[in-house]
């Protein structure tokens, strides 16, 4: 998409440096050989011939001058001079500069071309991927630069700013922050001269609108037309590149729902031609000015890589502990070489991958050591968790126990590499071969696979499912659980990835239930950390200041406990995260750093600002996101997973586990893939679930047998597949059912599977609890009028109907609250609630629809609130909830996340009439399109559009409803007078 220059890569870079000292210059990336050729010191490539007089070179030679210096070979302190002699400026002990940088060719060149940049006043534009080192190449080269003390080595002054720009950035904060660098570099030149540079670091510069102004001071050197005051103030910006996604991911991303409510093809959040949506990273479009400047930074060799990864295994091992980590690995050479080869294998594998997994940088790798360290302590003093582990070893019959290294070492893999894999078979099958002594590993992949799924079972084991039998232990759910506890307990940010239905809120509540610290009910968790989480529903108009307010609120709980961080973690999660990323404000660039630090700008990073956080989606995020935590990607459930889960919530009823749930499973499939071809992923695994609760209570309520009748089972799949125009649910399951007896009479208990039957049946919970349910209509008024003619008239119901609209005051935050009060109160006393046009109340309504509650005293609670301001709300029996919409809005806009959590029905006027009240409305239809034709002299026949003009309000249901209200048995439809006069007056 842009020609952009590359600094490395491409063609051999031999630099020749003269040095501060004006006597003395430095080679780099190349050598003269003894014919005075100029050699590439990597390959050996001749650059050019006959460069240097033999004469010349021996005359060097002689005088000490490093001609033939292999930059790559020198000692960690030696490169830090050659960097102090072309800088100007005093060399330190290496101690004082970052141990954790490794110094190779490459960066050292980079750090002196950028020093260049400087000295010639040109602009130095970053672009790079997520994690490839930009932050800490500039910051390292200000450590070296920076006036030191001479007795102490401390640096006497700050020489870096760093302003971390995202999608809420506005232009008066990149003005503030660049003041606030002219003051610092100004004092800076007072004190130490002219020769100290000043660096303001604008981090992910192209995340936000104020692009332009960022150029201005780059290029221009001027402020809104100002002049800059300091010529020593240099300026960094560091850029995600433009890439877009391949077109399989697209599809994939979109059929997922990213983008609801605008087509992509529509949308006015663009780059160029290119929608945002479509590309890597959400960015904003460089000025045609900086363009020239701009610098690909590639990423790391796999050689250079493999020396940082063999710093930082050497950095979590007992001789060079830090305090961060409790419990350091044993300091043995040959566990540094496995450990080493086994991560550097594992990045390779990630980056050969095309999806949003190859993705990796050093991040990850200090994410694993991380994993292991706490897994290799939880291994020692009572070891809870491993002798859970080695138990549930003896159950199985197995006896391959690895060592507690090993062990830590697979866990900390499949935490941070296995859990966002699609294939992971695959994966373990190319790693397992570089496990060897002292990680020894017996049976190859295949144990590596149970050794996981057996301690995710042991989580799972820990949690009190009891109050829930109808739960499913499914894989989804183990390892989302598993996956949430660890990444709380160390505070990783955890991306939780997965379609409807995948058991990721559930698990949000029960791992809020089980992390209660000393009050926790099982061993396990006793030894963990107690949690608070703290809920935000995201949508497209979501704000930045809202996300930044929710990790202030955590960070307030953490102040409280900051003497005992080790015992308490708040958490933030993020629900529906993915329909923020369409908004083109882009808050979730305010992410990056909040899930670093914990923290804003010049805020100053306390340890209690650094929370835990949950991010929950439907699709993949940006990976300039996604690469600062830990990305679960759910896997969608193959026929032996959808079998499982069902037995599972059909526990109670062994025939339906031996007859049933494999037809009904392979026609679930049948259905998910014929209306995902037609109208998007409109049924999901809610749906599959809920039906198998349905048929397991109406197995279990049957007096005569163990098996539902042909009727039962066809209300079963109409209750939980309807919604779709002529599309047959049924007939794809009944197809699998071969074995079923197909007794289409009805019998005495056979319930009324009509529409009208399947809409009462909901109302009264005819056997299980209902979900709350999605009216899909072709006419919001009277569809309502409809449905409180057939269905509530004769009951005590009274519906309090909340009707939103897009006029300003439905859209202002009090009107919002005012509603969602009225819907809190309804949730209290048993109402039911109908929304109709009301899109900016469904997220404050994720949680209640999920319809998994925490219970306090025997009374049902769930979470309900707008934004950050979240409240539990207890919720009575007899509360229900129905969502009217438009069909096509439905099928083309909703969010497929609210369309899996609803039961679906297509509310017709046909369906809701009998047949004399079908006659009547066409009687009915002909008199008032006689009466239009007459009225306006029509020839040919009168269309609705005619009608309306006739009849002030008509539309294509009026009959139907007339019908429907007014039809009694002792009416005729001879008396048409007695209709007419009704319809005038109506129309009058």
């Amino acid at each position: 998409m842009l020609a952009i220059r590359t600094l490395e890569n491409i063609s051999p870079h031999p630099y020749l440096f003269f040095n501060a000292d004006s006597q003395t210059f430095t080679f780099l990336g190349f050598y003269i050989n003894n014919f005075g050729d100029l050699v590439d010191i990597h390959s050996n490539e001749v650059l050019e011939k006959r460069i240097m007089s033999r004469t010349l070179f021996r005359a060097l030679l002689q005088n000490g001058v490093p001609i033939k210096e292999d930059f790559d070979s020198l000692q960690r302190k030696d490169k830090i001079e050659r960097l102090c002699r072309v800088i100007g400026v005093d060399k330190y002990d290496q101690r004082v500069y970052d141990e954790t940088y490794e110094l190779t060719t490459d960066n050292c060149k980079k750090m002196l071309a950028v020093y260049m940049r400087f000295r010639c006043g040109i602009p130095v534009i970053i672009m790079g991927e997520t994690g490839c080192g930009k932050t800490r190449l500039v910051t390292f080269l200000c450590e070296i630069m920076v006036p030191r003390d001479k007795d102490t080595q401390e640096p006497l002054t700050t020489n870096m700013i760093i302003m971390k720009v995202h999608g809420g950035v506005t232009n008066e904060d990149i003005k503030s922050k660049v003041w606030n660098a002219e003051r610092i570099a100004v004092e800076n030149i007072e004190k130490y001269g002219e020769n100290v540079y000043t660096v303001l670091f604008f981090d992910e510069a192209n995340t936000t609108e104020s692009i332009g102004l960022i150029k201005e001071i780059m290029c221009d050197k001027t402020m809104e037309g100002k002049p800059l005051n300091c010529k020593n103030l240099k300026f960094v910006a560091a850029c995600n590149p433009y890439r877009k996604y391949p077109k399989e991911v697209i599809t994939k991303l979109e059929k997922a729902g990213l983008g609801y409510h605008v087509k992509a093809i529509q949308t006015k959040d663009r780059f160029g031609r290119i929608p945002m949506r479509r590309l890597v990273y959400r960015v904003q479009p460089l000025p045609q000015s900086l363009l020239p400047f701009v610098w690909d930074f590639g990423q790391l060799s796999t050689a250079v890589e493999n020396l940082y990864i063999r710093h930082m295994v050497r950095r979590y091992m007992v001789q060079n502990g830090t305090e961060s980590i409790r419990v350091q690995l044993p300091n043995d050479e040959q566990l540094l070489e496995v450990i080493s080869s086994i991560l550097t294998q594992s990045q390779e594998y990630m980056r050969s991958l095309k999806d949003e997994c190859s993705f990796v940088s050093l991040r990850d790798v200090d994410r694993v050591l991380q994993v292991m360290c706490w897994f290799y302590s939880m291994s020692k003093d009572r070891r809870t968790l491993f002798q859970l582990a080695d138990e549930k070893l003896r159950e199985r019959n197995q006896d391959q126990k690895l060592t507690d290294i090993t062990r830590s070492l697979l866990l900390a893999l499949a935490v941070c590499y296995h859990s966002s894999l699609s294939q992971r078979t695959n994966y373990w099958k190319y790693i397992s071969q570089f496990f060897r002594m002292p990680c020894e590993i017996y049976g190859g992949y295949i144990n590596i696979l149970d050794e996981i799924d057996r301690v995710q079972e042991v989580f799972l084991d820990s949690v009190n499912l009891e109050d829930n039998s109808n739960i499913a232990r499914n894989h989804a759910l183990k390892e989302n659980v598993f996956m949430m506890v660890v990444c709380i307990e160390l505070r990783i940010p955890l991306f939780l990835v997965g379609k409807p239905g995948s058991s990721k809120s559930l698990a949000k509540v029960i791992v809020t239930d089980a992390m209660q610290g000393q009050a926790a009910k099982k061993a396990l968790f006793k030894e963990m950390k107690q949690v608070q989480m703290v809920s935000f529903q995201c949508s497209p108009l979501t704000s930045p200041e809202a996300i930044i307010s929710t990790f202030h609120q955590c960070a307030s709980f953490q102040q409280n406990y900051k003497d005992n961080l080790d015992k308490f973690v708040s958490v933030v999660v993020l629900d529906e995260i993915g329909l923020a990323e369409d908004s083109e404000r882009m808050p979730l660039k305010t992410l990056h750093p909040l899930l670093e630090d914990g923290c804003q700008g010049d805020e100053i990073a306390e340890q209690y600002n650094k929370v835990a956080f949950i991010g929950i989606s439907n699709w993949s995020l940006d990976p300039a996101k996604m690469n600062r935590g830990v990305f679960v990607q759910g896997q969608v459930p193959d026929l032996l997973e959808l079998e499982k889960t069902a037995r599972g919530i059909c526990a109670s009823t062994q025939h339906v586990n031996n007859l049933l749930i494999k037809p009904l499973s392979f026609g679930y499939l049948e259905v998910f893939k014929k209306a995902s071809e037609e109208k998007r992923e409109f049924f999901g695994l809610r749906d599959f679930y809920s039906l198998m609760k349905m048929i397991n209570q109406i197995v279990l309520r049957s007096k005569q047998s163990y098996l539902p009748t042909y009727i039962k089972l066809r209300f079963a799949v109409r209750r939980n597949f309807s919604g779709l125009d002529n599309f047959d649910t049924f007939k794809i399951f009944i197809r699998q059912l071969t074995h079923f007896d197909e007794k289409k009479e009805r019998q005495e208990h056979d319930p009324d599977d009509s529409f009208t039957g399947l809409l009462k049946s909901w109302i009264t919970n005819e056997y299980s609890d209902s979900r709350h349910l999605l009216l899909l209509t072709e006419n919001y008024s009277s569809a309502i009028a409809m449905f409180e003619q057939a269905f509530l008239t004769k009951t005590k119901i009274q519906p309090i109907v909340i009707f939103g609209g897009s006029f300003r005051r439905d859209q202002e935050y009090t009107q919002i609250c005012r509603n969602i009060n009225k819907i809190k109160i309804c949730m209290e006393t048993g109402k039911l609630v109908i929304l109709v046009n009301s899109d900016n109340l469904y997220e404050s309504l994720y949680d209640a629809l999920n319809q998994y509650y925490v219970y306090f005293g025997g009374e049902r609670y769930v979470d309900l609130g707008f934004g950050t301001h979240r409240v539990k709300c207890p919720v009575h029996k007899d509360f229900k909830l129905i969502v009217v919409a438009e069909k096509q809005t439905v099928y083309e806009r909703f969010p497929i996340p609210l369309i899996n959590r609803l039961e679906k029905h297509c509310l017709m006027s046909t369906a809701l009439l009998n047949e004399y009240q079908k006659r009547l409305a066409r009687s009915l239809k002909e008199w008032i399109e006689g009466v239009t034709k007459q009225s306006l002299s029509l020839r040919n026949r009168a269309t609705e559009n005619d009608v309306a003009k006739v009849f002030i309000g008509y539309h294509h249901d009026v009959c139907a409803i007339l019908a429907l209200e007014t039809w009694t048995d002792e009416m005729s439809l001879e008396t048409v007078d007695h209709w007419d006069k009704v319809i005038l007056w109506d129309a009058s």
